[in-house]
Protein backbone atom coordinates (compact mmCIF):
# COMPACT_ATOMS: atom_id res chain seq x y z
CA UNK A 1 0.00 0.00 0.00
CA UNK A 2 3.02 2.13 0.96
CA UNK A 3 4.16 1.29 -2.69
CA UNK A 4 1.09 2.66 -4.28
CA UNK A 5 -0.10 5.29 -2.67
CA UNK A 6 3.33 7.01 -1.45
CA UNK A 7 6.05 8.15 -2.42
CA UNK A 8 7.96 5.97 0.53
CA UNK A 9 9.68 2.34 0.02
CA UNK A 10 9.98 -0.16 2.57
CA UNK A 11 10.40 -3.55 3.17
CA UNK A 12 8.11 -6.01 5.69
CA UNK A 13 11.16 -6.92 7.79
CA UNK A 14 11.54 -2.91 8.43
CA UNK A 15 8.14 -2.69 9.07
CA UNK A 16 8.13 -5.49 11.20
CA UNK A 17 10.91 -3.81 13.58
CA UNK A 18 8.53 -0.48 13.89
CA UNK A 19 5.88 -2.95 14.65
CA UNK A 20 8.22 -4.33 17.49
CA UNK A 21 9.26 -0.42 18.54
CA UNK A 22 5.89 0.68 19.00
CA UNK A 23 4.28 -2.57 20.55
CA UNK A 24 7.63 -2.11 23.29
CA UNK A 25 6.78 0.98 23.70
CA UNK A 26 3.45 0.88 24.65
CA UNK A 27 3.56 -2.38 26.67
CA UNK A 28 6.23 -0.02 29.02
CA UNK A 29 3.56 2.68 28.95
CA UNK A 30 0.62 0.02 30.76
CA UNK A 31 3.46 -1.77 32.82
CA UNK A 32 4.27 1.73 34.41
CA UNK A 33 0.46 2.54 34.13
CA UNK A 34 -0.24 -0.04 36.10
CA UNK A 35 2.18 -0.49 38.90
CA UNK A 36 1.75 3.33 39.46
CA UNK A 37 -2.10 2.60 40.25
CA UNK A 38 -0.92 -0.22 42.58
CA UNK A 39 1.69 2.05 44.15
CA UNK A 40 -0.85 4.63 44.64
CA UNK A 41 -2.52 5.80 47.98
CA UNK A 42 -5.84 7.37 45.69
CA UNK A 43 -7.12 6.96 42.97
CA UNK A 44 -6.72 9.86 40.41
CA UNK A 45 -9.72 12.23 39.55
CA UNK A 46 -11.25 11.14 36.46
CA UNK A 47 -13.74 11.87 34.43
CA UNK A 48 -17.34 11.29 35.63
CA UNK A 49 -19.89 9.58 33.44
CA UNK A 50 -23.47 7.66 34.04
CA UNK A 51 -22.73 4.78 32.06
CA UNK A 52 -19.74 2.89 30.97
CA UNK A 53 -19.43 -0.04 28.49
CA UNK A 54 -17.05 -2.42 28.43
CA UNK A 55 -16.32 -5.24 25.92
CA UNK A 56 -13.46 -7.41 26.21
CA UNK A 57 -12.46 -11.07 23.78
CA UNK A 58 -9.48 -12.38 22.80
CA UNK A 59 -8.45 -12.83 19.11
CA UNK A 60 -6.02 -15.19 17.75
CA UNK A 61 -3.86 -13.96 15.03
CA UNK A 62 -1.44 -16.33 12.67
CA UNK A 63 2.46 -15.43 13.07
CA UNK A 64 4.61 -16.48 9.92
CA UNK A 65 5.44 -20.18 11.16
CA UNK A 66 2.95 -22.64 9.88
CA UNK A 67 0.24 -23.94 11.96
CA UNK A 68 1.18 -21.28 14.80
CA UNK A 69 -1.51 -18.70 16.54
CA UNK A 70 -0.67 -15.73 19.56
CA UNK A 71 -3.87 -14.40 21.19
CA UNK A 72 -4.29 -11.06 20.75
CA UNK A 73 -6.49 -9.39 24.68
CA UNK A 74 -8.53 -7.07 23.15
CA UNK A 75 -10.62 -4.61 25.20
CA UNK A 76 -12.56 -1.98 24.93
CA UNK A 77 -14.18 0.93 26.86
CA UNK A 78 -16.50 3.53 25.68
CA UNK A 79 -19.53 5.97 26.71
CA UNK A 80 -22.35 5.53 24.45
CA UNK A 81 -23.16 6.44 21.11
CA UNK A 82 -22.84 9.38 18.83
CA UNK A 83 -25.15 9.47 15.57
CA UNK A 84 -23.92 11.59 12.42
CA UNK A 85 -27.12 10.61 9.77
CA UNK A 86 -27.29 7.22 9.19
CA UNK A 87 -23.66 6.62 10.53
CA UNK A 88 -23.34 5.42 14.55
CA UNK A 89 -20.07 5.14 16.02
CA UNK A 90 -18.67 4.77 19.73
CA UNK A 91 -18.40 8.17 22.10
CA UNK A 92 -14.55 8.30 23.30
CA UNK A 93 -13.39 4.62 22.95
CA UNK A 94 -10.56 3.70 24.72
CA UNK A 95 -8.68 0.49 23.42
CA UNK A 96 -6.34 -1.83 25.48
CA UNK A 97 -4.30 -4.93 22.84
CA UNK A 98 -1.65 -6.68 24.43
CA UNK A 99 -0.19 -10.45 23.60
CA UNK A 100 0.19 -10.85 27.57
CA UNK A 101 -1.36 -13.21 29.75
CA UNK A 102 -5.22 -12.59 30.57
CA UNK A 103 -4.47 -11.83 33.88
CA UNK A 104 -1.66 -8.72 32.54
CA UNK A 105 -4.67 -7.69 30.16
CA UNK A 106 -7.26 -7.25 33.23
CA UNK A 107 -4.53 -5.41 35.26
CA UNK A 108 -3.98 -2.90 31.96
CA UNK A 109 -7.69 -2.32 31.84
CA UNK A 110 -8.47 -1.86 35.22
CA UNK A 111 -5.69 1.03 35.63
CA UNK A 112 -7.16 2.46 32.06
CA UNK A 113 -10.45 2.45 33.67
CA UNK A 114 -8.90 4.14 37.24
CA UNK A 115 -6.68 6.61 35.17
CA UNK A 116 -9.67 7.92 32.78
CA UNK A 117 -13.12 7.97 35.17
CA UNK A 118 -14.50 8.38 38.85
CA UNK A 119 -16.29 4.93 38.77
CA UNK A 120 -18.09 5.49 42.28
CA UNK A 121 -21.59 6.29 40.77
CA UNK A 122 -21.32 4.67 37.20
CA UNK A 123 -23.69 2.11 35.92
CA UNK A 124 -21.14 -0.13 34.37
CA UNK A 125 -22.02 -2.84 31.72
CA UNK A 126 -19.93 -5.10 30.13
CA UNK A 127 -20.35 -7.63 26.95
CA UNK A 128 -18.07 -11.01 26.56
CA UNK A 129 -18.89 -14.44 24.91
CA UNK A 130 -18.36 -16.00 28.46
CA UNK A 131 -15.27 -17.38 27.17
CA UNK A 132 -12.25 -18.75 29.40
CA UNK A 133 -10.62 -15.69 30.53
CA UNK A 134 -13.39 -13.19 29.54
CA UNK A 135 -16.10 -13.96 32.43
CA UNK A 136 -18.00 -11.56 34.33
CA UNK A 137 -16.35 -11.98 37.46
CA UNK A 138 -13.41 -10.17 35.47
CA UNK A 139 -15.00 -7.95 34.57
CA UNK A 140 -16.10 -6.56 38.15
CA UNK A 141 -12.66 -7.18 39.16
CA UNK A 142 -11.62 -4.05 36.76
CA UNK A 143 -14.70 -1.94 37.46
CA UNK A 144 -15.18 -2.81 41.22
CA UNK A 145 -14.80 0.99 42.03
CA UNK A 146 -17.92 1.34 41.29
CA UNK A 147 -20.67 1.31 43.73
CA UNK A 148 -23.45 -0.13 41.40
CA UNK A 149 -23.35 -3.93 40.37
CA UNK A 150 -21.52 -4.59 37.38
CA UNK A 151 -23.97 -5.85 34.48
CA UNK A 152 -22.01 -8.13 32.30
CA UNK A 153 -24.21 -9.76 29.21
CA UNK A 154 -23.61 -12.49 27.31
CA UNK A 155 -22.94 -11.31 23.48
CA UNK A 156 -26.02 -11.59 21.41
CA UNK A 157 -23.58 -12.46 18.30
CA UNK A 158 -21.86 -15.22 19.99
CA UNK A 159 -25.61 -16.82 21.05
CA UNK A 160 -26.68 -16.26 17.40
CA UNK A 161 -23.54 -18.05 16.39
CA UNK A 162 -23.94 -21.06 19.05
CA UNK A 163 -27.51 -21.67 17.71
CA UNK A 164 -26.51 -21.61 14.05
CA UNK A 165 -23.58 -23.80 14.68
CA UNK A 166 -26.07 -26.31 16.56
CA UNK A 167 -29.16 -26.38 14.01
CA UNK A 168 -27.95 -25.11 10.97
CA UNK A 169 -28.24 -21.91 9.56
CA UNK A 170 -31.15 -22.13 7.76
CA UNK A 171 -34.92 -21.90 8.91
CA UNK A 172 -36.23 -24.47 10.68
CA UNK A 173 -39.05 -25.49 14.15
CA UNK A 174 -36.42 -26.17 16.48
CA UNK A 175 -34.20 -23.09 15.90
CA UNK A 176 -37.16 -20.88 16.22
CA UNK A 177 -38.53 -22.93 19.49
CA UNK A 178 -34.95 -22.38 20.96
CA UNK A 179 -34.80 -18.49 19.85
CA UNK A 180 -38.06 -17.72 21.48
CA UNK A 181 -37.47 -19.88 24.40
CA UNK A 182 -34.05 -17.91 24.84
CA UNK A 183 -35.84 -13.95 24.35
CA UNK A 184 -38.44 -15.21 26.59
CA UNK A 185 -35.92 -16.24 29.51
CA UNK A 186 -38.27 -19.41 29.64
CA UNK A 187 -35.23 -22.29 30.78
CA UNK A 188 -37.99 -25.00 30.29
CA UNK A 189 -39.08 -24.24 27.08
CA UNK A 190 -35.56 -23.95 26.32
CA UNK A 191 -34.92 -28.20 27.75
CA UNK A 192 -37.63 -29.49 26.31
CA UNK A 193 -36.61 -27.90 23.12
CA UNK A 194 -32.60 -29.33 23.42
CA UNK A 195 -34.37 -32.96 24.84
CA UNK A 196 -36.86 -32.79 21.53
CA UNK A 197 -34.15 -31.69 18.31
CA UNK A 198 -31.65 -34.23 20.38
CA UNK A 199 -34.65 -37.17 20.31
CA UNK A 200 -34.61 -36.89 16.23
CA UNK A 201 -30.38 -37.14 16.08
CA UNK A 202 -28.55 -40.33 15.56
CA UNK A 203 -24.98 -39.39 14.64
CA UNK A 204 -22.75 -39.44 18.10
CA UNK A 205 -20.74 -36.02 16.97
CA UNK A 206 -23.93 -34.10 16.01
CA UNK A 207 -25.57 -35.30 19.62
CA UNK A 208 -22.05 -34.12 21.37
CA UNK A 209 -22.17 -30.76 19.46
CA UNK A 210 -26.30 -30.34 21.17
CA UNK A 211 -24.76 -31.14 24.44
CA UNK A 212 -22.08 -28.91 24.10
CA UNK A 213 -24.54 -25.78 22.74
CA UNK A 214 -27.01 -26.97 26.06
CA UNK A 215 -23.67 -26.07 28.29
CA UNK A 216 -23.02 -23.23 27.06
CA UNK A 217 -26.43 -21.47 27.19
CA UNK A 218 -27.31 -22.89 30.32
CA UNK A 219 -23.75 -22.16 31.92
CA UNK A 220 -24.49 -18.85 31.00
CA UNK A 221 -28.40 -18.49 31.81
CA UNK A 222 -28.36 -15.23 34.41
CA UNK A 223 -26.43 -13.37 31.42
CA UNK A 224 -28.29 -14.13 28.93
CA UNK A 225 -30.26 -10.49 29.06
CA UNK A 226 -30.63 -6.97 27.71
CA UNK A 227 -28.88 -4.33 29.77
CA UNK A 228 -31.57 -1.78 28.45
CA UNK A 229 -33.83 -4.01 30.57
CA UNK A 230 -31.46 -3.94 33.88
CA UNK A 231 -31.59 -0.42 34.16
CA UNK A 232 -33.42 2.34 34.94
CA UNK A 233 -33.24 6.03 33.34
CA UNK A 234 -31.51 4.50 30.44
CA UNK A 235 -30.15 6.85 27.95
CA UNK A 236 -32.24 7.60 25.09
CA UNK A 237 -29.79 6.81 22.37
CA UNK A 238 -29.10 3.37 24.42
CA UNK A 239 -28.28 0.85 22.18
CA UNK A 240 -27.48 -2.94 22.31
CA UNK A 241 -23.91 -4.13 22.72
CA UNK A 242 -21.55 -5.96 20.73
CA UNK A 243 -19.03 -3.33 19.15
CA UNK A 244 -16.12 -6.04 19.34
Amino acid sequence: MLDEWTAVQISHSTVESIVKRVGKAQAQADKEMVEELEESASLPEGKKTDFLFAEADGVLVRVTKKKKHIEVCHGIMYEGWDKNGKRVSLRNPKYIMTTQPAEGFWQEFQASAAHHYSLENTQVVGNSDGGTGYGAEKFQEAFSQSNQPVLVQLDAYHIGQAINRTFGWKKNKYKDLMKKAIKNRDLCAFTLAMDTFESTLEDEKKIEKVNEFRKYIVGHWDRIFDWRDKVENAPEDARGLGAM
